[in-house]
Order: C-alpha cells, then structure tokens, then sequence
C-alpha cells in the first residue's frame, strides 16, 4: 500500500510539474527529457502546495486530497494536449566522445551516491522542526494547518512564519501512504537535489556551448565540502540548495534568453520568480533581486506597462502569505528585532565585525575549499571577456544577496550577533553555490560570440538539445 501511495503522490506531483513544463515550453519541437522532468519535479511540488493550501481554505480531509489530485490531472492533461498540439518529440542527448562519456558515467554514478546518502541519512534539525513538524501537524488536521499552530508559543522555535512549500509537498506523501513517515518525505528532497544538479549541468552546457563542461560543472559540485557534509547540505533535507536551484533556474534562464532570445527561457524565468518566496523566507529577498536582475537586462522589453504584469504572480504569494501570517496571528521571527532605521543606527559599530566575519566564512577551507576564490577569480576574468550587462547581471545576482544576508545580521536578536551569524551564513550561502558554479562554468565558453546577445531566435530544436548542434 505505500508502494502505490509513493506512486500516485509522485505521479500527480509530476503530472502537475510536467504539464506546467509543457505549457511553458511550447514552441519548442524537441524536449530534452532530462530537462522536462527535473524542471517538472521543482513546480509540480510549487503547484501542489499552493493548491493544498488555497483549497485548505474551503475543504479538508479526503475531499482536499481528491480536489489536489484532480487539478494535478487536469494541468497535466493540458500540458500532454500542447505536446500534442505541436508534435513534441522528447530526447535524451547521448554521449558523443569516450571523454564524454566517462563524464557521463561519473556524474552518473555520483548521483546515485547522493541517492544512497540522502536516504540512509535522517533529516536534519532545519528538516525535523522546520518542516517535517508542520507536515505532521497539517496531516493530523485533515490537510490544513491548524490555527493555533501559529499562535502557540511553544511552536516559535519552528519557525511559523515560514512558507508551507516544502511541508505541503511532504504532506502530499503522507496523504498518499496514510501517515506521517520521515523516509518517505526524505524521497522529495532527494528528488530535488538530483534534478538540481542535471539542471546545473544543462543550463552550464547550453550557456558555454560545451557539453564536456556542463558534465564537469554537474561533477564539481560534489567538490564543494559544505554543500555534501555540511548542515544544509543536499543530504540533509534541508531548504536551501532547493532554494539555489530555483534562483540558478531564474537567473540562468535570463542569460540564456539574452544570449539565444528564444522566449521559451523567459516564459520559465517568469515562472520560476513566485517560487522563491513560497520556498523560504530568504526567497523573498532572492525574489527582489531575480526581478532587478530581469530588469536589468530586460529593460529594452518592458517599455509597455502590461509588461510588468508578469512579475505579478511573485508579489502575490508575497503579499498573500504575509496576510495569511497576519489574520492567523503568527507571532514575529524571534531570530530578528524590528528592522528600523533607529535599531540600524545603534548597531553601527557590528558593521566591521559582521563583515569580517562573512569574509572569513568565504575562505574557510572546510567549509567550501576555494569555491569562493575560484568564483572571484572567474568574475574577474569574465570582466575583461565578456559583454557588460552579462558580467553585470552575474555580479548583482552573486553580490547583492551577500549584501542583503550581511545587512540582516544588523538585526539580530541573539545575545550574540556573531555567533547567529557563524550558526547561518553557511546555509544562505549555500543559496547561492549553485548560481556560481555557473559563473565558474562560464570561463570555458567555447568562443567569445557564446555569450553574446542575439536578436534572432536560435533553432528551438538546437535549443532543447543539451549542447546546440554543430
């Protein structure tokens, strides 16, 4: 029986994220297999999510699930009917040299380590009392979360002004196999950390025009010491390399569409914005600097004010859950005192050891070996190489987060502010990791016009290839 609940709970979260994937790549006549699915796997668990917990509203129970269930059919359904409509063919793009193939085969083989590793592990703290809790409290209330969860202060070290994307997708697993099961809900985050990776590797490919170094960047991944051992890691079921796979969707989907102008990469940006403030809190101040970045490099595009309604759907899950935290009564994050101007002011003087200590983070050898070094070292290069707005959209993309994550610490409510940060620095920049992989990948483009913008659109079927035919 759980056997089939994890087939149905999978198969409709993917039957959502998947036709959502169609719809978004319509106009493409090839899809790259690999590509579909993981994309799939990111917004079918943002659909169903969102969904459980709009229609929490009005039902609960197995009339909930059953409601979730049928508009997951229905999404999916109306992705297969565009795939139909445009006669998609789907493909998986071989390994064309022994080099790549090894490549292939290391990765490969690496992916099925994390696989093992994942699901051998518990979840982490972040996990259990974060996320996990909220799972378990919903499920035993029919689905929905119950009122005084919010305003309970025995919950506040759970963290319950946190959005409900990762519980909601664990407590669509339970739903299916009847309860509360922490090995099972460790499959989505397994799930996730895989597709993130292939992803990773796709889009290094597409934007260098190497398929070699889009194998080489999905591998180097597994070099980074706190993105495989550290808490926060991908074993650890935790948010964050989750939260930096959606970022890298967002930002490297808007300089693949600078560089191919093909509009499927910016229906996906669009797409991908809302999540980020649905997954964690973090992602609210990712989401404001995905959107700056697109405007950044957007803004010959958004001269007609209708333009704008696209970042819409990100500003209403902001402001939507921000109400939701408010009619429910959520007391206020204990991690952090009112961000005011006055409370700036008084805290002027932890400005220098905030900073120094952030820097010091960069460079601690076990925590991310020369990732950071090497990550400086490819913005400096790009710098000399590469079109201004290009290496301008990565700069604020890598830099401005690090601003802001330094910026909040101004507020902490700890004892000691430094200690708060050393405890979550590593996490948020996590978040971030998967973004410069990219820009480390970028370096081996395979000629100075790959990173070019274009003003015509490329071949869509080069472009659902993993490396554009040649």
């Amino acid at each position: 029986m759980i056997a089939l609940g994890l087939i149905a709970a999978f198969a409709t979260l993917l039957m959502a994220g998947c036709g959502i994937c169609a719809l978004l790549m319509r106009g493409w006549p090839v899809y790259n297999v690999a590509e579909f699915v993981s994309l799939g796997a990111f917004f079918g668990g943002a659909a169903v999510s969102l969904v459980l917990w709009a229609g929490g509203f009005f039902v609960s129970g197995p009339l909930l699930q059953g409601m979730v269930a049928i508009c997951s059919v229905i999404i999916g359904a109306l992705g297969w009917r565009a795939i139909r409509a445009h006669r998609v063919r789907f493909s998986f793009p071989k390994p064309r040299s022994p080099w790549q193939l090894l490549l292939f085969s290391v990765l490969t083989t690496a992916l099925a380590t994390v696989v093992i590793i994942s699901l051998g592990k518990p979840l982490g703290w972040d996990s259990s009392f974060n996320w996990e809790i909220k799972a378990r409290f919903a499920f035993l209330n029919g689905g929905t979360m119950p009122g005084n969860y919010y305003t309970s202060s025995g919950q506040a070290l759970t963290h319950p002004e946190y959005p409900l994307f990762i519980p909601f997708t664990q407590l669509w697993i339970d739903l299916w196999i009847g309860s509360p099961h922490q090995f099972w809900e460790k499959t989505i985050f397994t799930m996730w950390a895989v597709a993130g990776i292939i992803l990773l590797s796709l889009y290094a490919a597409r934007l260098t025009r190497r398929r070699d170094v889009g194998l080489v960047t999905g591998i180097f991944v597994f070099f980074v010491p706190y993105l495989m051992r550290g808490a926060g890691g991908i074993t650890s079921g935790y948010a964050d390399f989750p939260l930096g796979v959606i970022y890298l969707i967002a930002i490297a989907c808007l300089l693949l569409h600078r560089s191919k102008a093909d509009t499927v990469y910016l229906r996906i940006y669009f797409a991908a914005l809302p999540l980020l403030p649905w997954l964690k809190r973090e992602g609210a101040l990712l989401w404001i600097i995905a959107v700056a970045t697109g405007v950044l490099l957007l803004r010959k595009r958004l001269t007609n004010p209708k333009s704008w309604l696209a970042f819409a759907p990100g500003l209403l899950v902001l402001i939507g859950w921000s109400l939701y935290l408010r009619v429910v009564g959520a007391a206020p994050s204990h991690d952090f005192v009112a961000m005011t101007p006055r409370t700036f002011a008084q805290h002027l003087g932890w400005i220098w050891p905030i900073a120094q200590t952030f820097v010091f983070e960069l460079i601690r050898p076990d925590h991310w070996s020369l990732f950071w070094v090497l990550v400086f070292a490819a913005f400096v290069q790009q710098t000399f190489r590469r079109p201004t707005d290009f290496v301008g959209a990565f700069a604020f993309a890598l830099v401005a987060p690090m601003i802001l994550y330094m910026s909040i610490y101004m507020f902490s409510a700890w004892p000691d502010y430094l200690a708060h940060m050393r405890a979550s620095l590593p996490r948020l920049l996590l978040q971030l990791t998967p973004l410069g992989c990219l820009l480390i990948a970028s370096v081996f483009a395979a000629s100075e016009q790959a990173l070019a913008p274009r003003s015509n659109v490329e071949p869509a079927e080069e472009c659902a290839t993993l490396l554009p035919a040649r």
